[in-house]
């Protein structure tokens, strides 16, 4: 019964503020405006291409364009599984960021200066104030990246004539997509609650996965773990319509149970670190202000 008022307290402060209106924007931004962008660079590199002939823009190999013409670049911006996957690629790097950020208060950040007040007398404590936040936060982050992974999907095929994919294709596309930013909130959540430092830590969660999945794909490690989430959808998975999804399908299997495992022991962990801290609100202090 206390979860369920902790639930309810933590969904109040979340749609009542900017907060959830945020996450919705940051998310729904990005897969709205790169489409129309592209499509719109894809239009007038059409017709500087009609002008040029189709003539290289740099024969050499290491070059502007590495040696492609304007024409190959053309055909870039009228792939549609090309720029899904571009796109997807802004919404894991850029719009997790902002929502991290604007979820700061509830990571961390309302336990500052004994601002974080739990009612024991009531029969809260910290396992239900934490489990709140795991259900209310992560659980969000992923429907609107899965809903808006599925608009950006259905922009692409309308919007770029080639290479266009099937709606299933599209389906586990966006289910990744919303278990790995499930998986990076979940993270950040965690950490946050466990250092009371929600801004440090949302830059360190953005550099740390971007430095991980950057190695990973280096050093070509690509299956079987978190990351293979990321890298399929921003990767392969859209790039040829004669992907062999069935070779990754333990792959990705895999990858999304390690996900939702290690999101749940990083709730585990913010609990443990939480009752470990003992913060105590019953002690008399003189106002700071």
């Amino acid at each position: 019964m206390q979860l369920k008022y902790s639930l309810k307290k933590e969904w109040s402060h979340f749609t009542r503020t900017f907060r959830f209106a945020g996450v919705i924007i940051a998310a729904f931004a990005v897969v709205i405006f790169y489409p129309l962008m592209f499509k719109f660079a894809g239009v007038i590199l059409n017709e500087m291409t009609k002008m040029s002939g189709s003539v290289s823009l740099d024969a050499g190999e290491n070059g502007l364009l590495g040696g492609m013409s304007l024409g190959d670049v053309t055909d870039m911006y009228f792939d549609a599984g090309i720029m899904f996957s571009v796109t997807m690629t802004s919404v894991f790097s850029m719009t997790t960021l902002i929502i991290m950020l604007i979820i700061g208060s509830a990571a961390g950040g309302e336990q500052k200066k004994r601002a974080m007040i739990i009612p024991l007398c009531s029969g809260l404590n910290n396992k239900q104030y934490v489990l709140a936040k795991f259900i209310i936060y992560p659980v969000t982050a992923f429907v609107v990246t899965f809903l808006a992974s599925l608009l950006c999907g259905v922009m692409c095929n309308a919007l770029f004539p080639n290479n266009k994919f099937g709606f299933d294709i599209l389906l586990l596309g966006c289910l990744m997509s919303g278990i790995y930013v499930l998986f990076i909130v979940s993270i950040y959540l965690s950490l946050g609650i466990c250092t009371s430092k929600p801004i440090v830590m949302a830059a360190i969660v953005f550099i740390g996965t971007t430095i991980i999945d950057t190695v990973l794909q280096n050093l070509g490690i690509v299956n079987y773990n978190p990351f293979t989430l990321s890298m399929l959808v921003s990767g392969g998975l859209f790039y040829s319509p004669d992907f062999p999804v069935a070779d990754y399908t333990a792959s990705i299997a895999v990858g999304i149970a390690i996900s939702l495992l290690v999101s749940a022991l990083m709730c585990l962990l913010a609990i443990a670190v939480l009752n470990a801290k003992k913060i105590d609100n019953t002690e008399e202090k003189k106002p700071e202000f």
